[in-house]
């Protein structure tokens, strides 16, 4: 399939819709529907909303041209671990330099996504001095490892008391960096 393209497998007209959507979100939902029809359980697939207000993007005078800025783009959002990024980083500093600013956050975007994603995690949100994670389910919140978690962390992080999540309030977050740092931290330790 990956060698010849998935226009035939289920009919001509299949396609046009594998061009839409892309190869590798085509071959997921094939996947998924095939698995579905065989009666096989399928862990319902999380996608995290972020909420942070920082510069997070490939500036044009970084990547000069649109078409590799989309292929980056593509690259990051398909990594599936912490070890594919900082390849993908390695890649585009080898050929473009130093990564401004805006890189280094987008890369810290991706990494908070990727691993919320992991742990069960629906939103993310960063505020100056306040961060929330909002797990989709009170199953993904009730595990050891968000407990364990939660008591490394003291009084910096607590339970919400009106959802099923986690709060980081603190005097230590009054500076953005800080608190991406911690909640990229608490990420880590919960990750199935």
């Amino acid at each position: 399939l990956e060698i010849r393209g998935a226009g035939n497998i289920l009919g001509r007209e299949q396609h046009g819709h594998m061009m839409k959507v892309g190869y590798d979100m085509y071959a997921r939902l094939l996947k998924e529907s095939v698995a579905e029809l065989k009666g096989e359980k399928t862990k319902t697939r999380i996608v995290t909303d972020i909420s942070i207000d920082i510069e997070a993007y490939a500036p044009d005078g970084y990547i000069p041209t649109q078409a590799e800025r989309m292929t980056f783009y593509q690259q990051l959002a398909s990594c599936k671990s912490v070890e594919e990024m900082s390849t993908v980083n390695e890649q585009l500093v080898d050929v473009y330099g130093v990564a401004p600013r805006q890189v280094d956050n987008l890369f810290t975007v991706a990494r908070l996504k990727l691993l919320a994603n992991n742990a069960g995690i629906a939103r993310v949100t960063i505020k100056t001095g306040k961060g929330e994670l909002t797990f989709a389910t009170r199953d993904d919140m009730m595990n050891k490892k968000v407990f364990d978690a939660l008591s490394d962390f003291g009084d910096r992080a607590t339970a919400a008391s009106d959802s099923y999540g986690v709060q980081f309030v603190s005097r230590d977050f009054i500076q953005k960096e800080r608190l991406i740092s911690a909640i990229e931290d608490f990420l880590l330790k919960i990750q199935p």
